[in-house]
């Protein structure tokens, strides 16, 4: 389970890197109707499943928060 999802973070990096968008579907909640759609074995449980393509639109940059808002030194605020 964890080397899928480590696979599945490295096409996602891969993908970013050719200037491609994905998503994440979660599959644990219907791993038999993915079996099923996807003719698979049961011994073979599916972990991931990756949206991949060019986005519709370009993201826009947003107002982030200041760093002192977010990180604090040697203190829990």
């Amino acid at each position: 389970m964890i080397d899928g999802a480590n696979a599945a973070i490295y096409i996602q990096l891969a993908a970013h890197a050719l200037s491609l968008g994905t998503v994440w579907i979660q599959t644990m909640r219907n791993i038999r109707d993915i079996q099923k759609i996807l003719k698979l074995p049961e011994e073979l449980v599916p972990v991931s499943i990756l949206a991949i393509g060019y986005p519709d639109e370009k993201p826009r940059l947003r107002d982030r928060i200041p760093l002192d808002k977010l990180v604090y030194r040697n203190e829990y605020k």
